[in-house]
């Protein structure tokens, strides 16, 4: 601790994954020292996201595969398990950070697959495509069931999900990979979120032979761009 009782700026760990919310960084699947802690959560301190001392951190239950947040609540997507964090410290010191698990039978594949939007995180989960509010966990795909299985059958396959948000149409797009022998992404799955948020939300695809192959997707001023 310095003068005033402020703690000291340590620096930012190694890490995976990487969020922002409310001014505080927090870092998942992080590096302390030469050993990698694939369950722990560092926080940043308030306003100086570049810091970030060693005893500002959480460990949760599982295998961290990506971090988002909702309502500046920060979610915490792992192999099987999906938790929020309650709290967090101050400049001082003070506080705390509380993993409650929201989800023990889901988890994410890919943190390119989580989706932040003005009404939740939707993400690629273990066995479908599903919804958070940090409070709950909704699957949203329970007419895909075997469709999705077969999107998820390979490391490969799971590491080719990548999702964005359409504000303007409020639409959810994930990039897939439909053949478990290919070699790319070849279809776009799109949720309509107008229709609602629900166990059967609408879904339609996009596809386009051997000249498609969407393994990267974004919005630039408003222009939905496809990398190939």
């Amino acid at each position: 601790y310095i003068t005033g009782g402020v703690v000291e700026n340590d620096p930012v760990p190694k890490c995976k994954f990487l969020h922002i919310t409310d001014d505080i960084a927090w870092f998942g699947h992080v590096m302390e020292g030469s050993e990698t802690l694939t369950f722990r959560v560092r926080q940043s301190v308030p306003g100086d996201i570049d810091s970030a001392p060693g005893s500002f951190f959480t460990d949760v239950e599982d295998e961290i595969t990506g971090l988002s947040s909702f309502n500046s609540t920060p979610v915490v997507l792992c192999k099987g398990t999906i938790y929020r964090l309650d709290g967090f410290f101050d400049e001082l010191g003070r506080g705390s950070i509380i993993p409650t698990r929201i989800s023990d039978t889901t988890g994410c594949v890919n943190h390119l697959s989580i989706v932040q939007t003005p009404i939740g995180v939707f993400f690629a989960g273990t066995d479908g495509f599903y919804y958070t509010d940090a409070y709950r966990v909704l699957k949203i795909s329970e007419e895909l069931n075997s469709t999705y299985k077969a999107l998820v059958g390979t490391a490969a396959q799971q590491s080719s999900m990548y999702g964005v948000y359409d504000e303007e149409n409020q639409r959810i797009y994930w990039t897939v990979q439909a053949s478990s022998t290919g070699a790319d992404a070849d279809r776009i799955y799109v949720l309509d979120i107008r229709w609602g948020v629900k166990p059967d939300s609408a879904f339609t695809t996009w596809s386009g032979g051997d000249s498609f192959a969407p393994s990267s997707i974004g919005f630039f001023q408003r222009e939905f761009l496809r990398a190939d």
